[in-house]
């Protein structure tokens, strides 16, 4: 990304989720993969939860 003068404050935040201006999903699958991790080393018990699991 570059910038072509300095941000002073943040005035606007977006979410593309459904990738309509870019493609973000290896973004979401790293995200989703640390969470994971995180979880399996930190709540045993909900790292046994499958993706379908997760989605109910």
């Amino acid at each position: 990304m570059q910038f072509f003068r300095s941000i002073n404050s943040v005035e606007a935040m977006t979410f593309d989720l459904d990738d309509t201006l870019y493609n973000n999903e290896p973004i979401i699958r790293c995200a989703e993969q640390a969470l994971q991790a995180h979880i399996a080393e930190h709540h045993q018990q909900a790292a046994k939860l499958t993706s379908l699991d997760w989605l109910q």
